[in-house]
């Protein structure tokens, strides 16, 4: 989809929106992934069949074919007849154009060494066209589709790299789906890929021009100017910036660049607007740059709000998905519970790859986002679908608010852990000191202290505490460090009192190296009597002398165990795939999830209730108390019987569904997202929103909840030096906000 493409997408979305008003800022959802094989790296989205659903086709880049999935009227998606399509090797792009004016749908396959144009039927079924497909020496890299020429008939240009020389290919259409491939042009920009292409008339002269991004270590975009029969040539403008979507982001009727640049710490990426003048050239919009992430980001630019503006949304592997409203100047705003996880590490992008798409895949008038990544452990398509704004959120008060207790400790806090009326934290190491954990009963402030290894000394993986977890009288902990070997020791000690202790110990590549074969302990949960963890090894089958990667499509795991921890040993209750992996403990159950299905396990190991998979809705969270089993799906949370599996309930959370599930007791559950706190009561249904209110704070912690109520960890300066501090709310106090 070209910027062109994705700009209309958003804007018929727009029209649909405008109608009702204001509404709250735009959420979104990511759940289980569309099937479309185990490695999608591009795709493209279109009416394939004419049925009024948006169909998508996706490139699947491990087996080198083409899937198109046809939309269903309940957001679902079946295979086309004929699908899949084998294509070249290495595909990089793909697009759906009407290449031949019989509107239906096309699809433009650009692969590492040839184009193929497939001609569709109008009830999904493709053909190459005559011709098709085009062989191309060396590598193709980026393709956007234009009228390049003025003859009113769509045209295709793409990047190549052929023996380090950068080319240019232009290839005229006929209207009938043949292509005329004109003289390729060298571009002088040096090393670096040419990628990515966009279109847009940047002079103002109704010619179509280029923006080429490229550039080896600092990026640069050359503006390349069209003259109208095909041919380009370099303008003065060369932006210093990594540009990624193209669209009229200040209403001036002058197309704008957005763009990615490197932040003064040399390594946050800052998203911000390139104002077009019409000449060609651009400036930075007033305002600073808003981070959103870290190294490479790919993006789109269309209205996700339907507020008539344009809005970005950049993916990025480190933060998910950045949603950034514009305000109409070519200045933007975050979402307020921007950036979205793309469920990581699921998401590495491809260099000139159609990274995100921007379309209503499920109708019902809001736009959702398409993420096609090349490592999904899952497989399939990730899309962030987007919550309807209903039922709203009403004002619950500031955090910390009315409260019982508070504790302030003596360093910040990274980890909280909670058991009832008992939190643990621990507090960050100083000066190569071990860092402390600190286990604390309000409303007492007499507190217990335990040593950890974390931070003691110096390695490549600086030992840290990665878990921790309160329950049957015991504190558990996770310490990790290592080299290009990442070594994983887990600790227990007793609240009553006696050294910490060892008890198990993992070893895996995943470290330096990045491969994550080996073994592993995690998944460290508590609450009342049990403390349990889980322990497995990853596996996968790779060639000789090739390391293992989050995206292989044999990496798995095996030997799964399921551990409880009792008087500070270990003692394994479950053994294989129905022990792993573990999603929450309380009222003396687990809970493991795995494929869709929740299995309700007794202390001892045994099933005890099922949850069976919802298709297409598997849980994105799960928590547990004594009387309660709740499950987060896409937009709605549902409440189960914790003893028979039986769902009581079914709670709509409008934009709340964009937050995460992360407690639940016999009263309200907790949703939660960077900042914002989400108190659902289960009686009603009814939402509340908790602001962040500390004064002179640096962060929130964690907030987490029990039986007994809400425990807010946040960080503060105090005297030139950072502190942590919990409060503890009591359950009867939060439904008092409502």
């Amino acid at each position: 989809m070209t910027a062109a493409v994705t700009l209309a997408v958003g804007l018929l979305a727009l029209v649909a929106g405008a109608a009702g008003g204001r509404s709250p800022d735009p959420s979104f959802a990511a759940n289980a992934a569309v099937p479309a094989g185990r490695a999608p790296c591009a795709a493209a989205a279109a009416d394939f069949n004419a049925d009024a659903h948006a169909d998508l086709a996706v490139a699947d880049c491990r087996a080198d074919n083409v899937s198109v999935l046809l939309g269903t009227d309940t957001g679902g998606f079946r295979s086309a007849p004929g699908s899949r399509l084998t294509l070249g090797k290495g595909i990089v792009s793909v697009l759906s154009p009407d290449v031949d004016g019989d509107k239906a749908r096309d699809l433009a396959v650009l692969s590492s060494g040839e184009l193929a144009v497939l001609l569709g039927d109008g009830t999904g079924r493709f053909a190459l066209a005559p011709g098709a497909p085009l062989k191309l020496a060396g590598t193709a890299v980026a393709i956007t589709e234009a009228d390049v020429n003025g003859d009113g008939t769509l045209d295709f240009v793409l990047t190549r790299d052929q023996n380090e020389r950068k080319l240019l290919t232009v290839l005229l259409g006929s209207g009938a789906g043949r292509f005329t491939r004109v003289p390729d042009v060298r571009l002088a920009i040096g090393h670096g890929w040419p990628h990515p292409l966009l279109a847009a008339d940047f002079n103002g002269d109704a010619r179509t021009d280029l923006a080429l991004g490229h550039g080896e270590g600092e990026a640069k975009t050359t503006i390349l100017l069209g003259n109208g029969f095909g041919g380009f040539r370099a303008a003065p403008t060369v932006v210093r910036a990594a540009v990624f979507a193209v669209g009229d982001l200040d209403a001036d009727r002058k197309p704008d660049l957005a763009a990615a640049t490197v932040g003064r710490d040399g390594v946050t990426l800052l998203a911000r607007a390139l104002l077009g003048t019409g000449g060609g050239r651009f400036r930075r919009a007033r305002g600073d740059g808003i981070p959103v992430g870290f190294s490479g980001a790919v993006g789109v630019a269309a209205d996700l709000n339907g507020d008539r503006r344009l809005d970005l949304a950049v993916a990025n592997y480190w933060t998910g998905l950045s949603v950034l409203l514009g305000m109409g100047s070519g200045r933007f705003r975050p979402a307020a519970d921007s950036p979205f996880p793309l469920s990581l590490p699921s998401f590495i992008p491809q260099a000139g790859a159609v990274q995100l798409l921007v379309v209503d895949l499920n109708g019902d008038n809001r736009v959702d986002i398409a993420a096609p990544g090349r490592s999904l452990p899952d497989g399939g398509l990730r899309v962030l679908w987007q919550a309807a704004p209903a039922p709203a959120t009403v004002g619950g008060g500031p955090l910390p608010g009315r409260h019982d207790a508070v504790f302030t400790t003596p360093r910040p806090i990274s980890l909280l852990a909670v058991d009832g009326k008992r939190a643990a934290v621990m507090t960050t190491p100083v000066k190569r000191k071990c860092g402390r954990i600190l286990v604390w009963t309000p409303p007492r402030h007499k507190v217990q202290t335990f040593k950890t290894q974390a931070g003691c000394y110096d390695a490549t993986i600086p030992p840290h505490v990665s878990e921790l977890a309160l329950g049957g009288g015991q504190l558990a902990w996770i310490v990790e460090s290592g080299g290009n070997s990442l070594e994983m020791s887990l600790y227990v000690a007793k609240l009553s009192g006696g050294r910490s202790r060892q008890i198990d110990y993992a070893n895996n590549s995943n470290g330096a190296s990045g491969d994550p074969a080996g073994s592993w302990v995690g998944y460290l949960q508590g609450a009342g009597p049990l403390l349990v963890y889980d322990g497995w090894t990853l596996t996968c089958t790779v060639p000789p002398d090739y390391g293992c990667s989050w995206g292989e499509p044999t990496l798995r795991p095996i030997r799964q165990r399921l551990v409880r921890i009792v008087a500070g040993r270990g003692g394994v209750v479950k053994r294989g795939p129905a022990s792993f992996p573990l999603s929450a403990v309380g009222g003396g159950r687990m809970v493991v999830q795995a494929g869709g299905v929740v299995t309700v396990l007794g202390a001892r190991g045994g099933r005890l209730a099922v949850v069976p998979a919802l298709p297409g809705d598997p849980p994105r969270a799960v928590a547990l108390s004594r009387t309660r089993l709740a499950l987060e799906r896409t937009f709605e949370l549902h409440v189960h019987d914790p003893r028979t599996g039986r769902k009581v309930k079914s709670i709509p959370l409008g934009s709340a569904a964009g937050l995460r599930l992360v407690g639940v007791n016999s009263r309200v559950a907790l949703l939660r997202k960077h900042r914002r706190v989400v108190l659902v009561r289960l009686s009603d249904g009814k939402l509340a929103s908790l602001a962040f209110a500390a004064r002179k704070a640096t962060g929130v912690a964690d907030v987490k909840l029990s039986e007994a109520g809400l425990f807010f960890a946040y960080n503060i300066a105090r005297d030139k030096r950072a502190k942590g501090r919990i409060v503890f709310e009591p359950t009867a106090s939060l439904l008092a906000r409502f």
